[in-house]
């Protein structure tokens, strides 16, 4: 979900300079297609290929402000434990992060909702009936709302797309790419960019 978003990610670019028309940002694309939270961890702290690019770990450029998606789309399923996991990944992430880089800025994010009936249509090898697109996307909605809660419990900015992109409590499918109706169309990460930079406004994460 953030991996598409692009290398610099442009839309996120624009959309904080109409809060900090002053500045000039440097901004890192650390998403890795089909990951979950505890790979994540690991590459917070530890260097890694992807695409045939090398990335440092990136607690070692000791960044402003790191962005945490949920990785609801890449989840463990639909039981406790699956959602246990993804709260201890969080708790870790965000310990790493203050522990070794007590500077930096920490943004919780939940991307867009998933919409129950055009669920992953059109990937290759994917054709999920009506019953399993309605579980899957339930289940990733769990993990969205999973983060929120976590975000709210310990007290961290929130950046919330999930909430806003849902229509009649389905995924509205304008911010939705229908070429795999899964990741965010350019409307979608217009979307998504808008509210991570008004959060980042409103939570004062950027001194002025």
């Amino acid at each position: 979900m953030i991996d598409t978003l692009g290398r610099n990610i442009p839309n996120l670019q624009k959309a904080l300079h109409h809060y900090y028309p002053n500045f000039r940002f440097q901004i890192l694309n650390y998403g890795y297609g089909a990951s979950n939270i505890e790979y994540a961890l690991f590459r917070l702290t530890h260097n890694y290929s992807y695409l045939n690019q090398n990335f440092p770990s990136l607690i070692s450029l000791k960044p402003d402000i790191i962005v945490v998606e949920s990785f609801a789309y890449n989840n463990f399923g639909n039981n406790q434990e699956g959602f246990d996991r993804q709260r201890q990944a969080l708790e870790k992430i965000t310990s790493e992060i203050q522990n070794s880089s007590p500077q930096t800025k920490i943004l919780l994010a939940s991307t867009i909702a998933p919409n129950s009936v055009f669920f992953a249509n059109g990937i290759p090898g994917i054709d999920y009936n009506s019953f399993e697109k309605i579980e899957k996307t339930e289940t990733i909605k769990l993990y969205l709302q999973n983060l929120i809660n976590f975000a709210k419990t310990n007290d961290f900015p929130l950046a919330n797309a999930y909430h806003p992109s849902l229509t009649a409590n389905d995924g509205d499918r304008s911010l939705i790419n229908p070429s795999d109706n899964l990741h965010p169309s350019q409307r979608g990460s217009d979307f998504f960019c808008s509210i991570l930079a008004k959060s980042i406004f409103e939570n004062q994460l950027i001194p002025q």
